[in-house]
């Protein structure tokens, strides 16, 4: 079969890009051929794939991904894909890869009326009603079942053109079994004093993920906990307002950004908590990710997979909508309880007997079998 992939941004250590990479590849080595479209292409090209950079002007984000959509659009018709398989919503799609909120939703939800009268608003939801709308025939793949709920809402999208996937982990992000030796020798490595408290953060797109919200809970802890706690952040995003707002709330030697790494399961191994304070996450693999780790979790409802932290009593989730006090007096309670070891052990417990697997045939298999 000939093969069309398509996503607006592609770099390497994004959560959607791992998925798109892992996908494309498995596509290319049942022998079909695959072919990619973006607009932005960063990092590594994979081998034998033609990558194709579609162009797309435009001064705001909204209307490079309209032109986008409009450009490539035109470019697949030409070229009789037998499937078109994409990873942002845009029109033209057999299969969307649901990696994204409910855009109108949220916008709607969070910003009022008035902000449903842009041109930003009326582009992102003609291109999310592309993909959702009842009369459209594109398949949906999913990974979180309540992620249905607001498009079956606003779009009326019948339920079968939804496919709920089993959840995916990569292994390579997991801490070894052996945490405790690891733990104490990378702490050592990396100069961490035995008291010192490591609250870990792992992805991109810091605006999405919270990074303020963590930084002003770090800044608002008690003086004695705050100086012996740091927080990390390991991610590719925009630093500089965080740094910013750190100086400002006079923590700006306890905020350190590691940068993107392949070496996740080390910081996993030596991080004391794990926080995700999100403004929107329609899964939140890395919630996953730590708890496989033994980490105890500090979240909220915000995050798709943030029932886990809960069904195995492994952390906290707070309720939406999202409080800031309330968030600052959780992250102290869990750095000084002495329920974290007991938080660590739910949660090996956990994901020990939850039936992670990796869902990439079956996603090929969806693709190939021609369920539109």
């Amino acid at each position: 079969m000939k093969l069309a992939f398509c996503l607006f941004k592609y770099f390497p250590h994004g959560g959607l890009q791992h998925n798109f990479i892992r996908i494309v590849l498995a596509c290319q080595q049942r022998s079909h051929d695959v072919h990619v479209y973006a607009q932005i292409w960063e990092g590594e090209k994979p081998q034998h794939i033609p990558v194709n950079i579609v162009p797309c002007k435009g001064l705001t984000n909204h209307k490079r991904a309209l032109n986008f959509a409009k450009n490539l659009n035109r470019i697949l018709k030409e070229q009789h894909y037998d499937c078109v398989i994409g990873f942002n919503k845009m029109p033209g799609l057999d299969v969307y890869f649901a990696s994204d909120i409910c855009y109108k939703e949220r916008a709607l939800e969070t910003r009022g009326i008035w902000y449903s009268l842009t041109s930003r608003y009326k582009t992102y939801v003609a291109l999310e009603e592309s993909v959702f709308a009842k009369e459209a025939e594109t398949q949906i793949l999913l990974l979180c079942e309540k992620q249905k709920i607001p498009f079956i809402q606003y779009y009326q999208t019948p339920e079968t053109r939804f496919h709920l996937l089993p959840s995916n982990i990569n292994r390579e992000r997991i801490a070894p079994q052996n945490t405790s030796l690891v733990r104490q020798k990378l702490r050592q490595s990396c100069g961490i004093k035995p008291d010192q408290k490591i609250v870990l953060m792992v992805g991109s797109a810091f605006k999405t993920k919270g990074i303020d919200r963590a930084i002003r809970a770090l800044a608002s802890l008690p003086d004695a906990l705050r100086n012996k706690s740091v927080l990390w952040i390991v991610g590719r995003g925009k630093e500089k307002p965080y740094l910013k707002l750190a100086k400002t709330l006079n923590v700006p030697d306890q905020v350190v950004f590691k940068g993107a790494s392949n070496r996740i399961s080390e910081f996993y191994a030596v991080a004391d908590l794990f926080i995700h304070p999100a403004y929107k996450e329609n899964t939140g693999n890395v919630l996953l990710e730590a708890m496989l780790s033994g980490l105890p979790i500090l979240t909220t409802a915000t995050c798709g997979f943030a029932h886990h932290i809960e069904k195995a009593q492994a952390g906290i989730v707070l309720p939406l909508p999202f409080d800031q006090i309330a968030f600052n007096q959780a992250l102290e309670t869990m750095l000084i309880s002495e329920k974290n070891e007991i938080w660590r052990e739910h949660a090996l417990s956990y994901t020990r007997e939850m039936k992670f697997c990796d869902n990439t045939e079956q996603i090929v298999d969806i693709i190939l079998s021609g369920v539109n």
